[in-house]
């Protein structure tokens, strides 16, 4: 004797006649598994008729899920400090009648750091730089721009080229 064998018609599964369950979803009658029965049916209110050995389901249409929002593409601009920037920052401070210690107090910077800004000894952070803009009124950042990708660009004729990435690479190995 042979047992019947039938396929679930959710999952694709070979299960026994005699385990199918006959569910009507939206109208079609279906045989499934038990496995997918329980789990399409859970919280669906399904109803079961045990004369005819057909469980009813309801299967409610759920609400399209919310549109996935596209990531912010955040724009990457690279910025640089201006190379006078300890005499912009010297002639500045001393036009506005400023100390080094006052100015060090207005941008909440030690004194030391300063004063080995205005001596060209260290260069200060893009942050650091718009706190002294902001305090002396003067530009310090500006959009950095790539002067050795520009000339290779343009190159010997004057016209614009294709660049490689292969061209960027080298010119970053160079520089």
């Amino acid at each position: 004797m042979s047992i019947r064998t039938t396929t679930c018609e959710m999952c694709g599964k070979e299960i026994p006649l005699r385990a199918s369950v006959e569910v009507k979803i939206e109208g079609a009658v279906m045989r499934i598994c038990p496995s997918c029965f329980a789990r399409y049916s859970a919280g669906r209110g399904a109803k079961i008729d045990r004369e005819k050995g057909q469980v009813t389901t309801r299967v409610e249409k759920q609400p399209p899920p919310p549109p996935k929002k596209q990531p912010r593409r955040e724009r990457i601009e690279r910025y640089e400090i201006v190379k006078d920037y300890h005499e912009r920052i010297r002639s500045a401070r001393e036009s506005m009648g400023l100390t080094t210690k006052d100015l060090a107090i207005r941008i909440r910077e030690s004194e030391n750091i300063v004063k080995r800004i205005e001596s060209g000894k260290l260069i200060p952070p893009i942050e650091l730089a718009r706190r002294i803009e902001n305090v002396l009124k003067i530009q310090l950042v500006v959009p950095a721009v790539d002067q050795e990708i520009e000339e290779k660009a343009v190159g010997k004729t004057g016209k614009g080229i294709d660049l490689t990435l292969g061209d960027i690479v080298q010119i970053k190995k160079k520089g």
